[in-house]
């Protein structure tokens, strides 16, 4: 089975920053969120991948490459438009295949899933859900039978009653739905239409008595950074749990110079630094003299002696100085609270 990331999206919840850096580019404890996707696909026996691409296009394929370096093989789907989570599958049949399904995995998802569970599933189409519980009720858009396969999903065909969960945008998709996407893609016949993998392919699906099963993941580590307030704040939980997800997904563990403070060993830290934790940070990162960084900080870039940084993302290639908070992106900081 095949693997198909959805990277393409503008991530307009996320400006001024998406319009710098694709959203499945933007890194949790250093790393790019895209390759903590790829390394779960990865450990699900999943190691060739389609990845498709239309907003800031470099920042994604700067980060994977030809995937060799993540033990996987990558080809690209380029659109020109945004297609759609729908349209991006029919886009990418030829690179895909669809004789045993795909495995579809949204590029902005953060999960320690085992996406194993997903693969070694018995039926052709299989949602991933969870129960949602710290997330706004409205999210439960997926209603399970009593058997736990989806009997609606945004009230379609018909609310029946059932317990509601939220799909977690990670599902494998089966040859039944790709036929339908396709076939309804033909019969539009429209450049301007961008069907959706839910709206155009599961429910026409579940109108023809095709239910797909379901697979219930647990919520904690479970988040979609479509917002800034969102990003930052996953970012701030993941550093104390650093030696659990990375290990997880198979990265390095850097060591624990203090109380959930970890600090690579190539990483140039300078003299009288301090560090109040959550604090983490990677490989390439330099702080300079003096500097005071945490609580709440990851950092892969600069930060300059002096600096009393907290509560921030400073990501590869950017630089900060003086006070301050927020995300620093590469080529310096887009917002500066000092």
């Amino acid at each position: 089975m095949k693997g198909f990331i959805l990277a393409a999206g503008l991530g307009t919840r996320l400006l001024p920053y998406s319009a710098r850096i694709a959203k499945p580019a933007f890194p949790v404890l250093g790393m790019p969120l895209v390759e903590w996707v790829v390394a779960g696909l990865r450990n699900a026996g999943v190691t060739e991948l389609v990845v498709n691409l239309h907003h800031i296009p470099e920042s994604v394929v700067g980060v994977l490459g030809d995937g060799s370096r993540l033990g996987v093989g990558i080809t690209y789907s380029h659109e020109e438009r945004v297609l759609g989570t729908g349209g991006a599958l029919v886009r990418a049949l030829d690179l895909i295949g669809d004789s045993d399904g795909v495995l579809v995995h949204n590029g902005d998802i953060f999960s320690d899933w085992d996406i194993g569970r997903l693969v070694g599933a018995s039926a052709r189409t299989v949602l991933g859900v969870l129960d949602g519980s710290r997330l706004d009720p409205s999210e439960r858009r997926v209603e399970l039978a009593p058997d736990g396969s989806v009997s609606a999903l945004r009230g379609l065909p018909a609310p029946g009653g059932g317990r509601k969960v939220v799909y977690g945008g990670v599902s494998v998709v089966g040859p039944q739905i790709l036929e339908i996407l396709r076939d309804t893609v033909a019969r539009r016949g429209d450049d301007s239409f961008s069907p959706c993998l839910v709206g155009d392919g599961l429910i026409p699906a579940l109108r023809l008595g095709i239910r797909p099963a379901s697979v219930e993941f647990d919520d904690t580590w479970y988040c979609d950074i479509g917002t800034i307030g969102s990003y930052l704040d996953l970012c701030s939980r993941a550093i104390p749990a650093a030696p659990m997800l990375l290990s997880r997904r198979g990265f390095p563990v850097p060591p624990e110079i203090g109380p959930s403070v970890f600090v690579s060993g190539r990483a140039r830290i300078d003299s009288d630094v301090v560090f109040h934790g959550p604090a983490f940070v990677s490989d390439g990162a330099w702080v300079g003299t003096g500097a005071t960084i945490g609580p709440n900080v990851t950092c892969s870039g600069r930060i300059m002696p002096g600096s009393d940084v907290g509560n921030a993302v400073v990501m590869a290639g950017a630089v900060v100085s003086g006070k301050f908070s927020g995300i620093a992106l590469p080529d310096g900081p887009v917002k500066n609270n000092g």
